[in-house]
């Protein structure tokens, strides 16, 4: 494998990776620790750039995330469905 040839530090990649740890709060959320965040300082950074086959292509910004994030929560807070509840979302196939 090309990569275990490469060398940080006189570290092989391969050891970098296994003694790579992160460690996060079991509070933590993605959506609100770090896109609400970036939503209220950097509101019109761009977040997610989203193309197809086609060549089409749109552009969502921190502040659209939060908007599309919040919507879906009160949507889940309006069936009922709470913090600490399973949600499985089904997507299209790609």
């Amino acid at each position: 494998m090309l990569t275990s040839f490469i060398n940080t530090e006189n570290k092989l990649y391969n050891e970098l990776i296994e003694e790579y740890n992160v460690k996060v709060k079991n509070s933590f959320n993605f959506a609100f620790d770090v896109v609400d965040k970036w939503a209220l300082t950097h509101p019109n950074k761009r977040a997610i750039v989203w193309c197809n086959e086609d060549g089409e292509e749109r552009v969502f910004t921190f502040k659209e995330i939060k908007y599309y994030s919040d919507k879906v929560a009160n949507m889940f807070s309006a069936q009922g469905i709470g913090k600490g509840d399973a949600v499985m979302l089904v997507l299209k196939r790609r």
